[in-house]
């Protein structure tokens, strides 16, 4: 099914997020009403599709994880929400306070196309992962995990970067793991790339002049990462944001046989392959770039993870040794 098909199904539950003093009722796949009571719940897992919006599908992979990892289901809660696309809205009769983006919108954190000026794509996922900030209705949750693969996991990246929830989930005591799994294209802090020496240099504009603009770097931002960016200082945002993104728990997940650099889904855009040819290297290239802009603080917090045999399948990816670790397990992968 190509993107600009419409969805096979509508999820039928739905969650409430109110932003800016209008209320949306967001589709998700979930395995509990999060406004339920889960006294027993530890871990809430979201994850987001890619960009075939098949949220379906991602739901019953992430609960096949669950099942192989011998996930406890009382102790895990699973969501996949699922962020419609006008395309969508064409196909389906939805109801007026749900949201839709437009294709490429909901996957950097651009408002929802409606409602008009609707909230930002980032902010359903703020109210998703802080409602378990509620202790009346989850006494026990210490863990929250979120994961994307492709357009996902582009959504994902960046959602590291500039989410106003790590925050008060870090206060409350409650851990914050993230799964970028084989995104097109990454998020860069500063105009730098790496060079085919290995080494970061300055990639020339004239090559390619929107080579750094948001969702390839921090020109130009969408509203939600221009209000992340506000507080800092302008001389020095970039590194700023950076150093933070790198004080998260942040695992990266490449499919070693995603390495086809005519792929249907993969960005050809000239922003994207400044990062690289293909997925693989993309992502190779930039955890390069992290470790070289923050330093030997990165391994503490940030992880490569290279998987065998797999491409651009994100049940592959979930299923594999080092996805039942991220989503499931203690985050500690073993070798395959």
């Amino acid at each position: 099914m190509p993107p600009s098909e419409p969805v096979a199904r509508v999820a039928d539950h739905w969650f409430p997020v109110t932003a800016e003093g209008r209320t949306v009722h967001m589709p998700l796949y979930t395995t509990g009403d999060l406004l339920d009571v889960h006294p027993a719940v530890r871990r809430l897992v979201v994850v987001i599709n890619g960009t075939l919006r098949n949220a379906d599908v991602y739901f019953a992979s992430t609960v096949e994880a669950a099942r192989a990892a011998g996930a406890e289901p009382r102790q895990v809660l699973i969501a996949v929400p699922q962020f419609l696309a006008t395309t969508d809205a064409e196909a389906f009769s939805l109801d007026a306070d749900t949201p839709y983006w437009k294709p490429e919108g909901w996957k950097i954190g651009d408002r929802a196309a409606h409602p008009a000026r609707g909230p930002s794509s980032y902010t359903i996922l703020d109210a998703i992962v802080t409602a378990v900030l509620d202790r009346d209705r989850f006494p026990a949750l210490r863990t929250v995990i979120v994961a994307g693969h492709s357009a996902g996991g582009q959504y994902v990246h960046r959602y590291i970067a500039f989410n106003r929830a790590h925050g008060p989930l870090t206060t409350a005591g409650i851990e914050s793991r993230y799964v970028v799994a084989n995104p097109s294209s990454y998020l860069y802090f500063d105009d730098r790339r790496i060079a085919a020496d290995g080494a970061l240099a300055p990639y020339p504009r004239a090559a390619c002049p929107e080579f750094n603009r948001y969702r390839y770097g921090l020109e130009e931002p969408n509203d939600y990462a221009r209000t992340a960016l506000a507080p800092l200082d302008s001389g020095g945002a970039g590194l700023a944001l950076a150093r933070e993104y790198g004080r998260r728990s942040v695992a990266y997940m490449l499919g070693a046989e995603d390495s086809d650099p005519n792929n249907a889904s993969l960005d050809k855009s000239c922003g994207a392959q400044a990062q690289g040819a293909t997925r693989l290297e993309r992502g190779l290239r930039f955890f390069r770039y992290v470790q070289l802009l923050l330093g030997p603080a990165v391994p503490e917090t940030q992880s490569l993870h290279v998987v065998p045999g797999v491409g651009h399948d994100h049940r592959g990816m979930f299923l594999s040794t080092a996805g039942l670790a991220l989503l499931f397990g203690d985050g500690r992968v073993h070798p395959q």
